[in-house]
């Protein structure tokens, strides 16, 4: 969803508590002014649906302009 690269500012952390997988994933703008967070949690089997979920809260809150100055 966020067509982003190894080569973009992006970054994913997720920690398994339970069979709750929690997933956070930060976007950064090139020239460093904008930071954005988004998080996610539910069922690990559920790993796809909350990867997407968390990339729809980063673009709702601007990813794709922090990540287009970097294509």
């Amino acid at each position: 969803q966020l067509g982003a690269d190894c080569h973009m500012p992006l970054a994913a952390f997720a920690t398994l508590d339970g069979g709750q997988l929690h997933l956070k994933a930060r976007v950064l703008a090139v020239d460093g002014q904008q930071l954005l967070d988004a998080e996610a949690m539910g069922p690990v089997e559920r790993w796809s649906d909350l990867g997407a979920e968390v990339g729809c809260k980063l673009l709702e809150l601007g990813a794709d302009d922090c990540l287009a100055t970097t294509q």
